[in-house]
């Protein structure tokens, strides 16, 4: 006998013979917004059953199973003192959509889920949404006097009111060397491009409107004296007669692109190496008709060697990006949180950078709130751990992010946590106006250091290293990204964050943020999280109400 259950998106279905998860059977969302929800099923023994959805918006909806991955690596240490997991130890836990094509599952007597997801283009109305499951054999439906076994209905309210456009920043660094390595195309090949394409389409999709442009090997993730396995970059260098010129058709064609897709800003990568900016990175470059690479380890990043080559360099940079129309939406890095020993290397490559870019922006990853207040940086990048002593001093042009050392208390994607302590970060970003967020890994397919590359779909923890989930969010299939169960629940976050701006507009910032905590009980923080998903879901309901009075 199939049972089955009706549940929101931020329910994680685990493989067990009981689901404690409180059913749902109605959605309200806005105009422009993605829904999803899960059915949960179960059977006395294994067996098959075929599914059909009868609905009058069937052609915006896409159906998934969800697929569970081994997960190893749950959290660091630190997050062993944290209640707010599903589990702390290694465990089979939810996290890949697969898509169902096929309209056919097996059930067992442990718990799994169909995924139901919408596209952006719902009507406004009232739906319904039936999913019908019948028992079923290979050679057809069981003949049964009513061969449906079950029925699970979900009603959708598409409100009038409209998603505003997302005024966030909001960056998953994408590596183009990655994707080429895994999927071992060649150099500068169509197969290469097409497949990044993918990438870059389905990042749009789920909210990212900023990429990481690999002008050159990107200097990240690797130990001193390392270099990432695979190279990629998009500008040629040519040395001739002791100077340079460079080629840039390729950078062309990937700013041309990511506009294409959806992309509305661009991180120039990272000019130095990372944490303490001492070096040069490696950069290709053809003499004589041959590749060779040049600066790198061997090269400080004071080197009057690659000084000259910024100087002849970035102005040409410049030059491009203006003409193709980006100029005023592009920001520059130098090097990830330098620490004490390392400030003097980052300023020393912030007097080298800043004179050349005509007041662009530089952004990094700077947590340490003293570095601010001594002017090194005028748009931090906050680890959310550290962001309270941001928002305590009311700084407001900052952007934050979380990796595998935010596992205590706050906000973070990783496999082994609730959905909802990843959606809440949609209303913690409205609250304390954060202008930009960044994640460093969208597809990180290497290990710790880059030293190898790896399958996902094995190794979640680039090999023990980072807990799983941290270093990517989409899988990487044959047929191109598939995108993960986080990845939609933190674009779920995006959507609650513009709905509050929506709201904003109408009666005020201050009022929005007395909504939501009159709804949480508590005081919206940096470093605590919702646990209850039923909490996070009226939350974002109190603003939907509100709205349809205001509009």
């Amino acid at each position: 006998m199939l049972e089955i259950i009706q549940l929101s998106s931020l329910e994680k279905v685990l493989p067990k013979s009981e689901c404690s998860a409180v059913p749902i059977g109605e959605i309200e969302v806005l105009g422009g917004e993605r829904f999803t929800f899960q059915i949960a099923y179960k059977a006395s023994y294994t067996e098959k059953y075929s599914f059909t959805i009868e609905s009058d918006i069937t052609e915006h909806l896409k159906i998934y199973d969800v697929g569970n991955m081994a997960v190893q690596l749950t959290t660091s240490p630190e997050g062993m003192n944290d209640a707010n997991y599903i589990c702390h130890e290694a465990a089979v836990l939810p996290d890949r959509l697969i898509p169902n094509k096929s309209g056919i599952l097996t059930a067992n007597i442990y718990y799994k889920s169909l995924w139901i997801e919408s596209d952006l283009a719902v009507p406004a109305g009232k739906h319904k949404i039936k999913v019908k499951f019948k028992e079923f054999k290979d050679n057809g439906s069981k003949a049964l006097p009513d061969p449906t076994v079950l029925t699970s209905v979900m009603e959708v309210n598409v409100m009038n009111a409209v998603l505003p456009h997302q005024e966030l920043l909001c960056t998953q660094w994408l590596y183009a060397d990655c994707i080429k390595g895994y999927y071992g195309f060649e150099d500068d090949s169509e197969e290469l491009w097409s497949m990044i394409e993918k990438y870059i389409k389905t990042a749009v999709d789920y909210g990212i409107n900023m990429i990481l442009t690999p002008l050159f090997n990107l200097p990240l993730d690797t130990n001193i004296g390392g270099r990432r396995p695979v190279s990629f970059q998009l500008i040629d260098v040519y040395c001739e007669n002791g100077g340079y010129t460079f080629g840039f058709e390729k950078l062309r064609r990937w700013i041309r692109m990511c506009l294409s897709c959806g992309i509305e800003y661009f991180e120039m990568c990272h000019m130095f190496s990372q944490w303490g900016a001492k070096y040069a990175p490696h950069i290709e470059n053809t003499v004589n008709g041959k590749k060779q690479t040049m600066f790198g380890w061997k090269v400080a990043a004071t080197d009057d060697s690659y000084k000259l080559f910024l100087k002849k360099m970035i102005p040409c940079l410049l030059s491009v990006l203006k003409e193709e129309g980006v100029f005023e939406k592009t920001f520059f890095h130098i090097s990830d949180e330098p620490n004490d020993e390392q400030l003097e290397g980052y300023l020393a490559a912030k007097k080298i950078i800043e004179p050349l870019i005509e007041g662009r922006p530089i952004i990094d990853a700077l947590s340490h709130y003293e570095y601010y207040e001594k002017g090194i940086t005028e748009f931090p990048i906050v680890s959310i751990s550290a962001m309270k002593s941001f928002v305590e001093r009311g700084v407001k042009q900052c952007g934050v992010y979380y990796c595998s050392g935010d596992v205590l208390g706050v906000s973070n994607r990783l496999i082994s946590m609730p959905s909802c302590r990843n959606r809440f970060i949609g209303f913690q970003i409205f609250k304390f106006g954060v202008k930009l967020f960044l994640h460093w890994g969208y597809n990180f397919y290497y290990s710790q250091l880059s030293k190898r590359l790896i399958n996902p779909f094995c190794e979640n923890d680039a090999d023990g290293a980072f807990p799983a989930g941290d270093a990517f969010s989409v899988y990487p299939e044959s047929y191109g990204p598939e995108h993960s169960l986080r990845m939609t629940v933190f674009a779920e976050a995006l959507q609650d964050l513009r709905a509050a701006k929506l709201l904003e507009s109408k009666i005020g910032h201050d009022a929005v943020v007395k909504l939501l905590e009159e709804e949480y009980g508590r005081e919206i923080t940096c470093n605590i999280c919702v646990d209850d998903p039923q909490v996070l879901i009226n939350m974002r309901k109190r603003i939907n109400e509100r709205l349809s009075v205001v509009i």
